[in-house]
């Protein structure tokens, strides 16, 4: 697996672009177990981990010059995932 599609990331120097695909490589898993956990939905889960990944490329240099990058995606993870929870609570209610 891959870093997401680079739609919408802006150029970057192929350095940064490496940081963050070894990035990818270490913590795709842990964060995906624990989206999975939090939401519950596998195919949510791998989504929301997706977007991590692809809002990173987006800013990569805030994101590469973080002094805790595992933190930087952990606390991304997290308000994403609760982003993901409202959006389906919407869903939701409307469906009802």
């Amino acid at each position: 697996m891959g870093l997401p599609h680079r739609l919408g990331v802006p150029p970057m120097n192929p350095g940064a672009h490496d940081l963050i695909e070894s990035q990818f490589q270490e913590f795709y898993p842990t964060l995906y177990r624990y989206a999975k956990i939090a939401l519950d939905n596998p195919d949510w889960a791998e989504d929301v981990v997706q977007d991590v990944f692809h809002f990173a490329l987006q800013n990569a240099e805030t994101f590469n010059q973080h002094p805790n990058p595992r933190g930087w995606l952990m606390q991304t993870l997290k308000n994403k995932t609760k982003e993901c929870k409202r959006q389906r609570r919407k869903l939701a209610d409307m469906e009802q």
